[in-house]
């Protein structure tokens, strides 16, 4: 029974079913640099890989800058892995790359470039992935990140939990939390300085944030519609704040100041 496998970056072609219902896998690495430029690639090429309710890891390789075969074409949720590995040479990823797996616990994000990912809410790259896990998904941020591109999480419903291992990360970009319906907790990094336009929008499991004292910038509508969101607790120089970025928090009780030299201008947040 095969237990371990590596798909090999020399790899320039391959069929369908070539790596089918395998139950007892429990690691499985992709090595090729490019899917893109790989010839026979369909979403039939993986199936039923590992079994429910077992442990199984899929790792892009060292060297993958492009990541776009798994797809959803077909509906099928039949690749069980638990964990989600993504390393640092990452550059792309395309529609769909992990909707079929609905039981994925916990990914480690090692990218250490401004990845990009689609921006149409039809094909994030995150939709559905752990859609099964019953206490979410609990995402680790490596230590070498330095950026959080745009709409890099965009619509992760099942992320519930957010670990930043490093504090090299200075900027959150766009849409990275957009829709991550789930999410109820997150520290942000010690070091960051700006929080995007939408950047936390519609996190509706949110209940506080804690704005580190490095932030300077904090885009339109970076908090909207986080219906569920009780306490907001600036640990500095509070920046402007515009009728947007609180808009639809309904539930904030408290907005804490109280480290802040200044108070900015709160305005109507409906």
């Amino acid at each position: 029974e095969w237990r371990d496998g590596l798909i090999p970056s020399t790899i320039t072609a391959i069929d369908s079913y070539s790596v089918y219902r395998l139950p007892s896998l429990n690691y499985l690495k992709w090595n090729v640099k490019d899917t893109t430029v790989v010839s026979g690639i369909t979403y039939d090429v993986f199936r039923i890989l590992g079994t429910e309710g077992n442990e199984f890891t899929f790792e892009l390789g060292e060297n993958v800058e492009r990541f776009s075969i798994i797809g959803l074409s077909a509906g099928y949720l039949d690749i069980y892995a638990t964990k989600l590995i993504l390393n640092k040479d990452l550059k792309q990823l395309d529609d769909y790359p992990f909707a079929r797996m609905p039981n994925v616990k916990e990914v480690d994000y090692n990218c250490e470039n401004d990845v990009t990912v689609p921006s149409n809410i039809n094909y994030t790259a995150f939709k559905y992935c752990g859609k099964n896990t019953t206490n979410g998904v609990t995402l680790n941020i490596g230590e070498n990140v330095s950026v959080l591109p745009d709409n890099i999480f965009y619509y992760f419903e099942s992320l519930k939990e957010v670990n930043f291992l490093g504090d090299k990360i200075t900027k959150m970009g766009k849409n990275v939390f957009n829709t991550c319906t789930s999410l109820t907790n997150i520290v942000l990094p010690k070091n960051i300085e700006s929080i995007g336009n939408y950047a936390f929008y519609h996190c509706t499991s949110l209940t506080s944030i804690e704005i580190p004292a490095s932030v300077t910038n904090i885009g339109n509508t970076a908090f909207h519609n986080c219906t569920s969101l009780t306490k907001v607790v600036y640990k500095g120089q509070a920046p402007n704040i515009n009728n947007m970025t609180y808009w639809n928090c309904t539930a904030v009780t408290l907005y804490d100041f109280r480290n802040c030299t200044s108070i900015p201008t709160l305005l109507d947040t409906y």
